[in-house]
């Protein structure tokens, strides 16, 4: 499957049937334009399926588009005779709410964009995902501000629709493609992105990357599929493209991988001696018996007391020193 067009923001609806498709194009047109009348008019080629086809419709712009972030989950059609049809839709905000809104967007997004400007794609999304990782948190009072844009963007906080939905638009700002997945997580439903690095997709979960005491782990950062499906489910059967590289994953791209328990040793001590932090990964991965032996080799004889952190499902681990010890 070819990377999609326009930064992954018509992947759902370039999918829609040829009605749903039409209907599909009739709502972005409006609301790009910022028409954001609750009603739409619609004219009907084939009335037995026109519900299902506004209602798909509909949908599909809400996974493909965070900027419709006043576009909610509620929707009614009506038919109205012949081929008229109307489409009811959720609007979250009045037009006023929605243009202050997205003047604070513009102001909110200056630090999350900051230098990115003259960094590759890759570094463009590292830094950006790094940057919400540390700022978000979960939060799910059942408001729908925590399943758009707004509470992430203004409070931080919000459920994976939501996070994932700001993701989408930095990355997107940054020019890297991006689409949201969804599926499950361990037991509910949940989801996550899916990015494209110089043609290759990977998976991306900022909601699951959370840092532990401050420590980033890229536990979800650009992972593929096998990686992924430890703990995500239900996304193998959405004719999605299979994510294969292990190219562009956090320890790869820095030089932390390497390949026996000698140089894994040799490597976190020689970062441990520069900067009390270190970071590395074993190819194939080792039992944490084998992890063990390596971090107590790489720490011998340094001065301090260390933090471990173990990523068992990526056979990697940080350390990192304790401040004043």
């Amino acid at each position: 499957m070819s990377e999609p067009r326009a930064l992954g923001r018509y992947f759902y609806g370039d999918r829609l049937p040829g009605q749903a498709r039409r209907f599909y194009d009739v709502l972005d047109s409006r609301l790009a334009g910022g028409d954001y009348r609750a009603e739409v008019p619609l004219t009907l080629e084939e009335r037995d399926r026109a519900d299902r086809d506004a209602f798909a419709a509909c949908k599909a712009l809400r996974h493909d588009r965070p900027e419709y972030f006043f576009l909610g989950r509620k929707m009614t059609f009506f038919y109205c005779g012949g081929r008229e049809g109307r489409l009811r839709m959720q609007i979250l905000y009045t037009p006023a709410e929605i243009e202050t809104l997205k003047t604070t967007f513009r102001q909110k997004m200056l630090p999350l964009m900051a230098g990115t400007a003259d960094k590759s794609l890759v570094q463009r999304e590292e830094l950006i995902y790094s940057r919400l990782a540390r700022q978000l948190r979960y939060q799910n009072t059942r408001s729908e501000q925590e399943h758009n844009l707004v509470g992430p963007m203004l409070a931080s906080r919000g459920v994976c629709e939501g996070q994932n939905a700001l993701l989408l638009y930095c990355l997107r700002r940054a020019g890297v493609t991006c689409v949201q997945v969804l599926g499950k997580g361990r037991t509910e439903n949940h989801c996550w992105a899916m990015v494209w690095l110089n043609g290759e997709p990977v998976h991306c979960d900022v909601t699951w990357e959370k840092p532990g005491k401050g420590v980033m782990l890229y536990r979800y950062f650009n992972l593929t599929d096998e990686q992924i499906a430890r703990d995500h489910s239900g996304f193998a059967g959405q004719n999605l493209p299979a994510c294969c590289t292990e190219t562009y994953s956090y320890y790869r791209l820095h030089g932390h991988s390497v390949c026996s328990l000698a140089e894994l040793a040799g490597h976190l001590r020689s970062g441990a001696q520069r900067g009390g932090m270190a970071y590395g990964q074993l190819q194939p991965s080792c039992t944490d018996a084998q992890m063990s032996r390596a971090v107590n080799a790489a720490l011998r004889g340094l001065p301090g007391c260390w933090n471990i952190y173990h990523v068992a499902s990526l056979g990697a681990v940080a350390l990192m020193k304790q401040a004043g010890r």
